[in-house]
């Protein structure tokens, strides 16, 4: 990797970080140019945008030998480590707080909140991650690091002995469940994205459909992803102020988010 001062003489602002996988990564300023990239609407739908800022704004890293990084590398960038990335550039380029409105239906003005985008991500450095919700510092929202560190596979075996493997959730996995119609879209479909083979005959085979498994096997495929490729979920819990109901909403999917009307 460059050395700071040399990155600085280049990129002007830059802050180096440790993603939830282990990589280093140093980022620079977001600047005007990067708008264009964002906005791009021909590479807004299956996500490619904002993978190619991803690739723009990390000026180095040890992703990769010589430390730049391509649209390719990020689309084999686990998730977790992407969304860190786009959270991490956001708060050292807009910020931490994200302010933004939202419409509900029983209120006659668009409602305005406030979120606080440095909860979601952590010091990946420190040995000790607030996993529990008794831990003083846990959030249920926050990007957790990965048990595997920087492997981008994993192997497992079902009670049945079936042996699989897979991929580490990605930004291919993920442009494919973007990318499917939606009267496609069920939750085998998250284990599809994954690339999951099946050692048979002395060979890995891509598992195209789940027709050969049983529910058991299935139970255990999923507990697997669970427990070891957990979803990076993004999202935090408006509450209405009328009635007092919560609902999910996507931080990095309102417009504030790179385009922020104030700060």
């Amino acid at each position: 990797m460059k050395s700071p001062e040399k990155l600085h003489e280049i990129y002007g602002e830059i802050v180096s970080l440790i993603t939830p996988s282990g990589y280093s990564v140093t980022l620079r300023q977001q600047n005007g140019d990067d708008d264009d990239i964002i906005s791009n609407s021909g590479d807004a739908a299956d996500g490619t945008s904002i993978n190619k800022f991803i690739a723009a704004i990390v000026v180095d890293s040890d992703i990769t030998p010589h430390g730049t990084i391509t649209l390719q590398d990020v689309m084999e960038m686990k998730l977790c480590d992407k969304y860190y990335i786009i959270l991490a550039s956001r708060i050292f380029s807009l910020g931490q707080f994200l302010k933004f409105d939202f419409k509900w239906e029983n209120t006659p003005e668009p409602v305005a909140y406030e979120e606080d985008l440095a909860k979601y991500i952590w010091d990946y450095t420190k040995k000790e991650f607030p996993f529990k919700p008794e831990h003083p510092d846990y959030f249920e929202y926050r990007i957790q690091p990965h048990v595997a560190g920087k492997e981008k596979t994993k192997e497992f075996v079902t009670r049945t002995g079936k042996k699989l493997k897979y991929t580490y959730i990605n930004g291919n996995g993920e442009k494919y469940l973007m990318t499917l119609p939606d009267n496609s879209q069920s939750k085998n479909q998250e284990i599809l994205a994954r690339e999951l083979y099946l050692w048979l005959e002395e060979r890995w085979t891509r598992v195209q459909n789940f027709k050969f498994f049983s529910p058991l096997e299935m139970l255990d495929i999923r507990n697997e992803l669970n427990e070891y490729d957990p979803t990076t979920n993004l999202v935090t819990d408006l509450e209405n102020p009328i009635t007092h109901s919560k609902v999910p909403y996507p931080i990095v999917g309102t417009t504030d988010f790179f385009f922020p009307r104030g700060i």
